[in-house]
């Protein structure tokens, strides 16, 4: 009977609709223990004679081609009638289908679903997370099509949790204006709690998988702070009528991943009763939240609309992913959930890990961003000293962005400004992203300064910001505790396997980089000595340009080779307040960090 009422409302909807063809899909778990979920993808009012049904290669927010089509498995095609007919696959991720004379065809098939992540697909006895690139197909040429999905649970799942818009009060059924949605739209389903609340006038829940010390009160009162900050930011409506956070409780697993209205997270479960971790779990919400504004709405010119079928590629996720990490922090201070000391902590950890990033020197954050699919999704033993993270680099650059035009405009404008007025240009014509010379010109626009140097020099460029100058700006100073220290480097990271120490990284412009000391390389011994477990032994009561010869061992080959010690140059940055700053000086401070 259900399935009976499910055809008959399908295709009455789809008969008041003028898209390139009408898609349904029937979603099942036949033995969810083995991890697959079975996909029927029923499609009709097609006007060619051959159609291409496709499975994305990668999911937007997370750049990098992961070959969903690799899980993908018993793909077979029938007629109205329940008879077989021809397909073939003609590429990775696509299967060419002879539709000539049928007036609908099924596409049924299995996809293994065993992968725990905020951007892959889970399947197991306890629940179904699911992310719409991974399993749901479309029809080449009909992104624009709506669709219903229909979901048939395991027996002990009550719960499902989706921003896709429900048909009347089934809760089973769901609708998707287009594939964009579809897959901007991950699904929990399991017997899970949801929490819900009100923030910011919409309506809000938090989907909750396993087990965590998690205390749901706070979380809510914290979140409703930070979620009324950032609708404060960027003022009007807020984008969207209802919100959803998923939030899988894990081992050790986190992340987040932001969608058109909602986000899934992973947070350690242990990690809401240790302040530092609570901190990073709620600063974690916060980005995505951001993401509302900056990535799904405010958005590169590159970024939509979506080709699913190769990379994408753009030179603005520093403004997508830099300027929301920038904000997450800063708003969970800015909402009152964290101190002023806590937050210059947080700030001083980016800092510092910038700083003594070799990398930085080597790859501009535009570069970072067009090589994301290539580089910050594959890191490498050698990446920390040739690559830049768009995340930590383009914070730092919207952070001496905002100093700028705090003291340009002598408090009047900040980086606030700067996303208002890309806000603003989005409501004004939300088809169109923003473009590299619309940055620029933004933020020239609200400071009513030249900013082409600094882009020049900092952004479209590699090289180490003078963060001490824009700190200076609103009153701060950042002192290198490090910098009186006669501290000696190695310059190397090693780990004990087996009771043999083995390298895992070599600093580049570092004494073991120099004297050709390799990743892999097993560290035996230093001047005829064992080494053991203690690197360190070997460096006391030595001084700057003293050596030792360190015996290891090569794939199996014995080599020995001589380590010149040099004064390490690892910064540890603290912020301090100027004593004797200006009135300027203070104003800006306390507008900034109030």
């Amino acid at each position: 009977m259900k399935a009976f009422i499910f055809i008959i409302f399908t295709f009455f909807t789809f008969q008041l609709m003028s898209k390139p063809c009408n898609i349904a899909y029937k979603v099942s778990f036949p033995k969810p223990s083995n991890h697959y979920v079975h996909i029927e993808m029923t499609v009709w009012g097609f006007s060619e004679s051959i159609i291409t049904a496709k499975l994305p290669v990668w999911t937007p927010g997370s750049y990098l081609v992961r070959e969903f089509s690799k899980n993908v498995e018993g793909v077979v095609v029938k007629n109205g009638l329940g008879k077989e007919i021809p397909h073939s696959k003609s590429d990775k991720n696509a299967w060419k289908i002879n539709v000539s004379g049928q007036k609908e065809i099924t596409i049924s098939y299995d996809v293994y679903c065993f992968e725990l992540s905020v951007r892959t697909s889970f399947v197991e006895d306890e629940q179904a997370f699911l992310n719409g690139a991974n399993i749901f197909m479309y029809i080449e040429g009909s992104q624009s099509a709506s669709s219903v999905i229909s979901f048939f649970p395991d027996d002990n799942w009550k719960e499902i949790s989706t921003s896709l818009k429900m048909q009347a009060s089934n809760k089973w059924t769901r609708f998707a204006d287009n594939y964009d949605e579809l897959v901007d739209s991950p699904i929990l389903i399991s017997t899970h709690p949801i929490v819900k609340f009100k923030a910011a006038g919409i309506p809000h829940e938090i989907a909750i998988q396993g087990i965590s010390n998690m205390d749901e009160k706070i979380l809510v009162s914290d979140l409703t702070k930070i979620i009324e900050e950032e609708l404060k930011l960027f003022g009007g409506t807020h984008p969207c009528k209802k919100y959803l956070f998923i939030i899988h409780n894990t081992e050790k697993l986190g992340g987040g991943l932001e969608h058109l209205n909602s986000s899934a997270n992973m947070i350690p479960r242990f990690n809401y009763g240790v302040r530092d971790k609570y901190l990073a779990g709620v600063s974690l919400l916060a980005h995505e939240y951001f993401h509302l504004w900056n990535a799904k709405r405010i958005r590169p010119i590159e970024l939509g609309p979506f080709n699913y079928g190769e990379e994408n590629y753009t030179k603005l996720l520093w403004v997508v992913e830099g300027f929301t990490s920038y904000y997450d922090n800063y708003l969970v201070h800015k909402g009152g959930v964290s101190s002023k000391s806590e937050y210059l902590d947080l700030l001083e950890l980016d800092l510092n890990k910038q700083i003594n990033a070799f990398g930085e020197r080597v790859q501009s954050v535009t570069e970072s961003s067009f090589d994301t699919w290539i580089k910050y999704y594959r890191p490498n033993e050698n990446s920390n000293n040739t690559t830049v993270s768009y995340y930590t680099k383009g914070s730092l650059i919207s952070l001496c962005l905002n100093f700028i035009l705090l003291d340009a405009t002598n408090g009047a404008k900040s980086l606030d400004d700067v996303m208002r007025a890309l806000w603003a240009q989005y409501l004004k014509n939300p088809n169109i992203g923003y473009t590299e010379a619309d940055v620029l010109k933004t933020f020239e626009k609200v400071g009513g300064i030249k900013l082409k140097d600094f882009f020049e020099n900092y952004i479209y460029k590699a090289g180490e910001i003078d963060y001490n100058k824009y700190f200076n700006l609103v009153g701060y100073e950042l002192v290198d505790k490090n910098e009186q220290t006669e501290k000696l480097a190695l310059g190397l990271n090693f780990k004990i396997s087996d009771g043999k120490m083995w390298i895992t990284e070599v600093l580049r412009g570092q004494p073991a980089y120099e004297a050709g000391l390799s990743v892999n390389d097993e560290l035996i011994a230093i001047d005829g000595f064992r080494i053991g477990d203690d690197l360190s032994k070997f460096v006391i009561n030595k001084k700057e340009g003293d050596s030792f010869k360190i015996l290891v061992n090569r794939s199996g080959l014995l080599k020995e080779i001589e380590l010149v010690l040099l004064k390490d140059s690892k910064k540890e940055m603290n912020i301090v307040a100027i004593e004797s700053a200006s009135e300027k000086q203070l104003k800006l401070r306390k507008i900034w960090l109030p």
